[in-house]
């Protein structure tokens, strides 16, 4: 009987820790960097990366000489189910062209 509750005990111990780790609140880290080249020429990048339930979102800028800049924006999430990571980015240049870049690699073990 004392093996039995302890199972019990166990199961239900895991299912709360899993409740919990999926339900944690977003947390966002951000960043910035800048790189001074020849000719005191400088890159700024700034990113804001966000965890997300089984994911992340994502948003950069990069800003070069003559404040031409290019935003990276994306995203990717885990599907359990399929064993699957998504990934789709969205870049952006200086004169509005935009290109998006979609990505899906499977687990098969």
């Amino acid at each position: 009987m004392m093996l039995a509750q302890n199972a019990v005990r166990a199961a239900v111990a895991a299912v709360c820790l899993g409740l919990v780790l999926c339900a944690a609140e977003a947390q966002a880290f951000k960043r910035k960097s800048t790189v001074t080249g020849p000719g005191d020429r400088t890159v700024t990048n700034e990113a804001t990366t966000t965890r997300t339930p089984g994911g992340y979102t994502r948003s950069a800028t990069t800003t070069g000489p003559a404040n031409q800049s290019v935003n990276r924006t994306s995203q990717g999430q885990w599907d359990p189910a399929t064993k699957t990571w998504n990934n789709s980015t969205t870049y952006t240049g200086p004169q509005g062209n935009s290109a998006d870049v979609n990505r899906s690699t499977t687990i098969s073990k």
